[in-house]
């Protein structure tokens, strides 16, 4: 069994959803709990305001009513109480027309109590048409029919009407328009019209389209520690419009989610300027500026914690950043991950536009040691790489590695003796990137592609390895308060090392399969063939794995998950019966919302567990996970 524990991460998320300043915080309801007072007393000062409703079985509509409507007093006159009963009765039917109800009927118990009432439902109204009306219309607009409103909005025919579900909409219409140009429309909120016969309901929306917006100048503004001209280039070297194009709000979207991702700016805000005055008196068009306000973040992060698992047992974890150290985004940074199993020290610089724009220049050094049942490995290396964006989803790049390794071969043994290597490679990686994806940590839409081919060259020869990955997410019924209720995630993955000269390659840079970021039911790098005497997992030239995770969404901040998944890895002779040899894992999880990230708890199992030579087994009963982010 291998647990996997961040005690930094859960801390950070404890203190993320729980502020310290927030009237609402954990150690405060832990405190309560414990004393049973605060609670105790909340609930008996909302059980005497809320209303008591009698003839109403809708959970949604009565837990509308209570939020909405309280009655705090005691012993009225006769004035007060013919005042809240009237009041009462207005807000009662607000709540109702909201829900649908237009034929409800409300009523107060008896004449002495301003808290309960008697509620008739009576027929709840249907909605059947979505209509959009153009008060500045011009025939040379094309409008949307009802389908295609029906359509936009994500609201079928004929469900129940809710108030909620149709002014949500206006988001959605604006949006549309917005792509298309019309960057200042204006909707009002949706009149309704209600047929009592067919008991049925009519939304309409006003919509004020104004006129087509062309982008004039883009407008930076930066407010940075160091000449914010250097900075200001940066950002304009990740426009993703020029001038004259049409107004669309997805692409301004997507520039503000792409400078996000540098972590450079602690603020960026993307606004269309008032309309320019248009000399030849076009009211169908207009020009206007595009404003970027941006606000430098904090130059320097540090962060530390504490992993634990029970291979490496107790491990520290250290993060150093520092941003824009040339005043033109440039970052530098230090990870240290201690641990037993596989200690780690990184230095990465990241370097931008060095030759063109949206370039990425990144260089690394690093130190590990990696110790596994199979082998034992130091390292030492450096590697750079010229990331090139080609379009917003593609990337393509190319660099060079170099590394020195001593590799003890735990597998095959001369005279009792493990094999020792000193082994200088180089490598020359290409790689092409493709990711369209609606969130990096947490995608629930979209494909992720990526494939790197590298020649390797060693003692005189060389092989070349192939890896490639492909995710697909596809989204299901959309929420108002969260993107999807239901995302289907599937992975496959695939390399495979081209070796004409048949050299021979060190176990450490043999493939393995197996653990947290592969198939889950198995332990770290346990798939695979096992050597005949040691019964220890070989590695192989060839991998292949395939999962699929449904993940279904209960709430705002939790996920349920079931996953199967299944691989190997195999050497030349058994590639070509990959699909009759895979091992599969399967499992659930639960994960967790939080404003960084998802957090995710995974119990696994295999379908087969091996024995060792003295019949004892190879494969844990089951594994657990505990991470941040999405498994892929």
């Amino acid at each position: 069994m291998k647990i996997k524990l961040l005690l930094n991460i859960l801390c950070i998320f404890v203190l993320i959803n729980n502020p310290v300043n927030s009237e609402d915080n954990f150690f405060k309801k832990l405190f309560n709990k414990i004393t049973n007072k605060k609670d105790n007393n909340k609930k008996e000062e909302k059980k005497k305001k809320l209303l008591t409703i009698i003839g109403v079985d809708n959970k949604e509509v009565l837990n509308a009513i209570h939020s909405q409507l309280t009655v705090d007093i005691e012993n009225p006159t006769p004035m007060e109480r013919q005042f809240w009963i009237e009041y009462n009765i207005k807000e009662l039917y607000k709540i109702l027309y909201s829900y649908g109800y237009f034929d409800a009927a409300v009523v107060p118990f008896n004449n002495k109590t301003i808290k309960k009432f008697r509620i008739k439902l009576n027929t709840r109204y249907k909605l059947t048409k979505l209509m959009c009306v153009y008060d500045d219309y011009n025939e040379y607009r094309a409008g949307l029919t009802i389908n295609q409103v029906f359509n936009l909005l994500g609201i079928k025919r004929n469900v129940y009407f809710s108030t909620k579900k149709v002014s949500a909409g206006i988001k959605n219409l604006r949006d549309y328009y917005r792509r298309r140009g019309f960057a200042f429309i204006t909707i009002d909120k949706p009149d309704v019209e209600i047929d009592k016969n067919k008991k049925t309901v009519t939304a309409i929306y006003h919509i004020n389209l104004g006129a087509e917006t062309t982008i004039n100048n883009t407008i930076i503004n930066v407010q940075s520690k160091k000449d914010p001209k250097l900075l200001e280039k940066f950002i304009r070297n990740r426009l993703q419009w020029k001038k004259e194009d049409l107004y669309n709000i997805d692409k301004i979207n997507d520039f503000k989610e792409d400078l996000v991702k540098y972590d450079l700016f602690a603020t960026i805000e993307v606004n269309a300027k008032e309309p320019l005055p248009d000399n030849d008196n076009n009211v169908h068009t207009t020009r206007s500026d595009i404003i970027v306000d941006a606000n430098e973040a904090l130059l320097k992060e540090i962060s530390a914690g504490i992993k634990f698992n029970t291979n490496d047992l107790l491990g520290a974890v250290f993060n150093w950043k520092h941003h824009n150290i040339d005043g033109k985004g440039s970052n530098i940074s230090f990870r240290g991950d201690i641990d037993q199993n596989t200690p780690t020290v990184t230095i990465q610089h990241n370097t931008y536009d060095i030759l063109l724009s949206q370039q990425c220049l990144s260089t690394k050094l690093f130190g590990v040691r990696k110790k596994t049942t199979s082998y034992l490995v130091n390292q030492i290396g450096t590697e750079s790489m010229l990331w090139q964006n080609i379009t917003k989803s593609l990337e393509f790049g190319i660099g060079g590695n170099w590394e020195l390794s001593k590799t003890i071969d735990k597998v095959i043994q001369n005279n009792n003796a493990e094999t020792i290597k000193y082994i200088h490679t180089f490598g020359v990686p290409i790689g092409i990137k493709f990711d369209n994806t609606d969130n990096f940590l947490d995608p629930q839409k979209g494909i992720r592609f990526d494939l790197q081919f590298t020649p390797y060259f060693i003692n005189q020869s060389h092989y070349n390895l192939v890896l490639g990955k492909l995710s697909t997410y596809i989204g299901f019924k959309n929420s108002n308060d969260f993107r999807n209720k239901f995302v289907i995630a599937l992975f496959s993955k695939y390399g495979t090392i081209l070796n004409k000269n048949n050299i021979e390659i060190p176990r450490s840079r043999l493939f393995f399969s197996g653990g947290t970021d592969s198939i889950r039911g198995y332990g770290n790098n346990k798939i695979g063939p096992l050597d005949n005497d040691t019964r220890k997992p070989t590695g192989g030239t060839s991998l292949f794995e395939i999962g699929i995770e449904p993940r279904f969404r209960l709430n705002n901040n939790i996920c349920l998950t079931a996953f199967v998944e299944a691989g190997n890895v195999f050497d030349k002779s058994k590639t070509k019966n990959i699909f009759k040899n895979l091992m599969y894992g399967y499992g659930v999880g639960l994960i967790y919302y939080t404003p960084i990230a998802p957090v995710r708890i995974n119990v696994a199992f295999p379908t087969k567990r091996r024995k060792n030579n003295q019949n004892k087994y190879i494969d844990s009963f089951f594994q657990i996970y505990i991470s941040i982010g999405q498994a892929f």
